[in-house]
Parts: structure tokens; C-alpha cells; sequence
């Protein structure tokens, strides 16, 4: 997939800034920012289909005493409204049940690239 409209949901800002750079170098857009899952909800009921193509989804947004259910939620809600995005978990600690794709977060800087640039352009549940 060429120039995607990504999503990150994610609390950590630097986190989110390293992952701004990482996509921009393979030519991706990051679209749409969250840091608390009340933000998240509100960013996602407002996205409409096309949006965004691929969405990177930590497992805690309000804290680690949620044990990464932040991250399954907006998984769960994103794949439920939008059925060609492709939600990438990017945890440091546990997979994202909800996501297609689950990556360590301490390897997304080299992972994430590729691995969007490898994704089909039209994406569905099938090919993903």
C-alpha cells in the first residue's frame, strides 16, 4: 500500500512523533491522533470510510491497569465501522486480540515501513 492515511492511537506523545517519522519516510500520512481512549471514541465515531487506511493501536491508552482492553476496544470499534482498515497492534507488552497484525512496539521502527508498503491497496478481511 502506497501513501497511507494512517491512524495512531497511541498515549505516549514521543512515541507517536517517532512513529509520525517513521511513516513519512516511506511516504504515509499520519491523519488522525489520540492519546486517551475518550478521545479515540470521539476521533472514530467522527471518521468516515477512506479516512484512513491503516490504523497503529497501543493496548493502553488510559493506563496499564486496563490490561490492553483500551486497545482491543478501539480495534474492535474500528473494524466494526470500517472494514478495509487495517489495524496494526503496537504493544509493548501483550497482542492485541482485535487487530489483524500484531507487532512488538520496540520493533515498529523497522517493521512498520515495510510492512505497510507490503500491505494489498485494496485491502479486505481475506487478504489481509
Amino acid at each position: 500500500m502506497n501513501e497511507a492515511k494512517v491512524g495512531v492511537f497511541d498515549d505516549n506523545k514521543p512515541i507517536r512523533g517517532l512513529l509520525r517519522q517513521i511513516l513519512e519516510i516511506d511516504s504515509h500520512t499520519v491523519v488522525v491522533e489520540a492519546a486517551r481512549m475518550q478521545e479515540a471514541i470521539a476521533v472514530i465515531e467522527a471518521m468516515e470510510d477512506g479516512d484512513i487506511d491503516v490504523a497503529l493501536v497501543d493496548g493502553n491508552l488510559d493506563g496499564p491497569q486496563r490490561g490492553g482492553k483500551d486497545g482491543e476496544l478501539i480495534a474492535s470499534l474500528l473494524r466494526e465501522k470500517f472494514s478495509r482498515v487495517v489495524v496494526i497492534g503496537i504493544s509493548g507488552s501483550d497482542a492485541i486480540a482485535s487487530a489483524h497484525i500484531n507487532i512488538e512496539k520496540s520493533r515498529a521502527a523497522s517493521l512498520l515501513g515495510p510492512m505497510i508498503n507490503d500491505l494489498p491497496d485494496a485491502p479486505s478481511p481475506d487478504n489481509i
